[in-house]
């Protein structure tokens, strides 16, 4: 990567520009597919194969093109993410039908993709999490304290 940025800093942001949008490309497709989730993978921007200075310059704007592009960022803005594309799909398959059973089937899976869309409460969510956090963090401090050694609890 030292040698690109040397050689043509351009020619660098152009390849990964490039690897980002096939990047892109291929997380659509596998959600497009029935994915749960997809990952970055960003092995080549650890930390340790280039400075933080680098990363900042390099990998974390195309990280965040990459983010942005495919609606990530937290879990509600996948999630509506992905009911577009179930929407989208949904829409397709209504196309050029006329009324019948395949048609009033799409129309109710569209209306379960509402109902569920209502459902979501944030304040509900934040709670829950808040509580299960505390829980966990309850969890951790006596898995600790019972992993300790003896000698260190004297």
């Amino acid at each position: 990567m030292v040698d690109l940025v040397e050689a043509d800093e351009q020619l660098l942001f152009d390849c990964l520009e490039i690897c980002r949008q096939a990047g892109v490309r291929f997380a659509q497709a596998q959600l497009e597919a029935g994915a749960d989730f997809t990952s970055i993978g960003d092995s080549a921007a650890g930390e340790s194969l280039i400075s933080p200075a680098m990363y900042a310059r390099f990998a974390q704007p195309f990280q965040k093109r990459y983010k942005e592009a495919l609606g990530a960022g937290t879990p509600r803005a996948t999630e509506m993410m992905l009911d577009k594309k179930r929407w989208s799909v949904l829409e397709e398959l209504e196309t050029g039908t006329q009324f019948g059973l395949g048609r009033l089937i799409a129309y109710r899976l569209k209306l379960l993709l509402l109902e569920r869309n209502y459902r979501f409460r944030p304040e509900a969510g934040i709670g829950a999490f808040t509580e299960e956090y505390a829980r966990v963090m309850e969890n951790a401090a006596a898995w600790t304290r019972a992993a300790a050694p003896p000698s260190a609890m004297e």
